[in-house]
C-alpha cells in the first residue's frame, strides 16, 4: 500500500509520524472519509471543503490548496491501483506544544483500501448506548465515544450503535447519520451531529422525488412508532435498518427506503 504522508507518497511500512505530534498526544487532528466508485471519488468536493470547515473550527492551519488535497487524494487512489475504495484524509496539528517546542505545521496522512461491498444488503441490526460525540460541528479525530459505543455494539452483536445524548434524542449512529420513515415522511435528527456527505444527498434526493423531509429532534420512546429506518454514510451509501435494540422495524427494506435506494447513488453498493 502507498500512502501520502506531508505530499510524498511511500510504502505504508514507511509512513511514521513524530511521537509528540499532537493527534496522537491529544486527539488534536480533523479526518474525512471517502468513497471511490469504478475509479471516481465520490463528492471530493464537498469532502474537502467539509475539511477546511473542521479545520476553521478547531484552529488548524492548513497550508495545502483544495485544489492540491483533491489532486493528492485522486493520486492516492491511482498510486494504489484500486477502483472501489475507501479513503481517509487525515490532517493533526502537527507537533504539540505541551512537549516539544518545534514547530513543524499540520501532519498530513491520505490513504486507500479496497472498500468491500456491504454484505448485509438486507438490514443491519442496531442497540442504542448512551454517548455523544465530541464538538459534532466538526469531523474531528477525537474518537473515543464512538469506539467505546462499538464495544458495546459488538457485545451486543449488532451491526451499528445509535448515539444516544442526556435528553433521551437519538443523534446519529457511530459512523452513521439516521433516518426514520413515518407517514410516508424522512425523519431525520437535526441538532448535536455530525451532517454527512451522503445524509445530504439523501436529503436532495427525496426533495427531488417530493418527499417530506423533517429535521427534528428524535427520542428514544418514539423508536415503536417508525415503519423503517436506514443509515447513511459515504464508504457504505445507504443501509436498511430493521431492528433496533429489542425493537422490530420491519422484516424487509420498506418501500420509502428502496425508493432511495434505487434512485440515490449511494445505492450502488
Amino acid at each position: 500500500m502507498k500512502v501520502l504522508l506531508n505530499g510524498k507518497f511511500v510504502a505504508a511500512k514507511d509512513a511514521k509520524i513524530s511521537v509528540f505530534d499532537a493527534g496522537f498526544t491529544s486527539g488534536y487532528g480533523i479526518y474525512e472519509t471517502l468513497r471511490a466508485e469504478d475509479g471516481e471519488i465520490a463528492h471530493l468536493n464537498d469532502h474537502i471543503e467539509r475539511l477546511f470547515r473542521s479545520a476553521k473550527f478547531v484552529d488548524l492551519k492548513l497550508p495545502w490548496t483544495k485544489t492540491k488535497l483533491k489532486k493528492w487524494t485522486r493520486e492516492t487512489l491511482k498510486k494504489n491501483r484500486l477502483k472501489d475504495a475507501r479513503l481517509r484524509i487525515t490532517v493533526s496539528f502537527g507537533s504539540d506544544p505541551n512537549y516539544s517546542s518545534k514547530e513543524s505545521g499540520p501532519t498530513l496522512v491520505i490513504f486507500a483500501v479496497s472498500n468491500l461491498r456491504n454484505p448485509k444488503r438486507l438490514g443491519f441490526s442496531a442497540v442504542t448506548c448512551e454517548m455523544e460525540r465530541v464538538l459534532p460541528e466538526a469531523k474531528t479525530t477525537a474518537l473515543l465515544p464512538q469506539y467505546l459505543a462499538r464495544q458495546f455494539m459488538s457485545k451486543m452483536k449488532a451491526d451499528e450503535v445509535f448515539l444516544v445524548n442526556r435528553r433521551d434524542e437519538i443523534t446519529e449512529g457511530s459512523v452513521t447519520n439516521v433516518f426514520f420513515v413515518r407517514g410516508g415522511n424522512l425523519i431525520t435528527p437535526k441538532d448535536g451531529i455530525l451532517k454527512g456527505t451522503a445524509r445530504a444527498e439523501v436529503i436532495e434526493t427525496a426533495n427531488k422525488l417530493r418527499i417530506k423531509v423533517v429535521e427534528r429532534a428524535v427520542k428514544l420512546q418514539e423508536l415503536k412508532n417508525f415503519n423503517e429506518c436506514f443509515v447513511t454514510n459515504a464508504p457504505k451509501g445507504v443501509v436498511p435498518v430493521l431492528r433496533i435494540d429489542k425493537v422490530k422495524i420491519s422484516d424487509k427494506i420498506g418501500p420509502l427506503t428502496k425508493l432511495i435506494l434505487e434512485k440515490c447513488s449511494l445505492g450502488k453498493l
